[in-house]
């Protein structure tokens, strides 16, 4: 049969915006992140491979499960992070959503009805109907499963494909989707410094902090980039489709004294490393905030950075924002737009970012 994935997970998103056991021992625990928004746990099973890949553009993973050897069966997930609203409306409409879907597989089945069965394991809602193809091309596969499920803020959807009717191994795979477990707990980075994206804005700390900061992040566009060696308390954010850095430390409040101290270090510092100088410097408060903005050429244009400082509760939040491919002034603009949303506040209880 051929697939619809596709077409599955684009009616279910669409309705939300309008014989064989297999024993714990044996499966293997799997986790898949969501792009700062926390992971997937599946169990596969034992004699299964799994691949993944992060959704271009978009809060999600794709995974691909499938047999070591040979092609009887293969399944395919989609899981996307939704915003609080959409969880609720989809708890709500899921098994609406998969009577719509099945309308497609259905015209080229041998049943006459698909029945939507309740996807057991988990007391998150999940649906599923199963088909079979009245006449395969050669190569094709004959059994299609398809379903869908929620858990937490995560939407999954997932198509199955069988060479021939073995319902252990469906029941296998369907109890390992039922029991799909999502944590968006906060996670630390492997330089130490904890970060987490949930309802629009990404939330940046450090475990040695009494501050969190967020920063706005409505298309989930900015991605963790690597951070270099420059240390524990260090984090480096991109979003390459405005071609914007966010990248920074949280450091001891003593290390700061005032910004034109700051400035004086720095520029010395790029100096002794041959780096070219700074050109239109401009000091400037907002808020709490104690900026120095600044340009530096590129061989076609003008680089726009920003680096503001927040002192506050022993703590000392060093941020350097840049963004290029923009006139200087436009550029300058757009980076102190940002910093505007840019919220520091104290960090909440342990107990309640690990609940969330």
């Amino acid at each position: 049969m051929n697939p619809t994935r596709r077409h599955l997970a684009v009616v279910l998103f669409a309705c939300l915006t309008a014989g064989r056991t297999t024993s714990a021992q044996d499966s293997v625990s799997k986790q898949y992140t969501i792009p700062n928004h926390g992971r997937l746990t599946l169990s596969v099973p034992a004699g299964m491979v799994d691949a993944s890949r992060p959704i271009t553009g978009q809060a999600g993973v794709e995974l691909h499960v499938g047999p070591k050897a040979g092609k009887d069966f293969d399944l395919q997930v989609t899981a996307v992070w939704l915003d609080a609203d959409k969880v609720a409306r989809g708890r709500v409409s899921l098994r609406e959503a998969m009577k719509q879907s099945a309308a497609g597989p259905l015209a080229q089945s041998v049943e006459t009805e698909a029945k939507i069965l309740e996807l057991g394991g988990s007391p998150s809602p999940g649906y599923f109907y199963s088909l079979t193809d009245k006449a395969p091309p050669p190569g094709e596969f004959k059994y299609l499963t398809q379903g869908a499920l929620v858990t937490g803020e995560i939407m999954a959807t997932f198509t199955l494909l069988q060479q021939r009717p073995d319902e252990g191994q469906k029941t296998a795979i369907l109890r390992m989707l039922g029991a799909a477990k999502y944590s968006n707990a906060a996670f630390a980075s492997e330089e130490g410094v904890q970060f987490r994206s949930r309802d629009g804005v990404l939330e940046i700390t450090h475990p040695s902090s009494r501050l969190s900061m967020t920063i706005p992040d409505p298309d989930h566009g900015f991605r963790k980039t690597s951070s270099g060696g420059d240390g524990p308390r260090y984090f480096r954010f991109e979003d390459t489709s405005t071609a914007t850095i966010v990248s920074g430390w949280f450091e001891p409040a003593p290390g700061f004294s005032n910004i034109q101290k700051f400035w004086k270090d720095e520029t010395a510092e790029a100096k002794r490393n041959g780096l070219p100088a700074a050109v239109n410097v401009e000091f400037m408060d907002a808020g709490a905030w104690k900026i120095v903005a600044y340009d530096l050429p590129l061989p076609l244009g003008v680089a726009s950075h920003l680096r503001a400082h927040w002192v506050e509760a022993g703590t000392w939040i060093d941020i350097h924002l840049s963004n290029s491919g923009m006139p200087a002034a436009q550029g300058r603009t757009a980076l102190r737009a940002r910093l505007s949303g840019f919220k520091v506040a104290p960090k909440e209880p342990a107990s309640a970012l690990s609940s969330r």
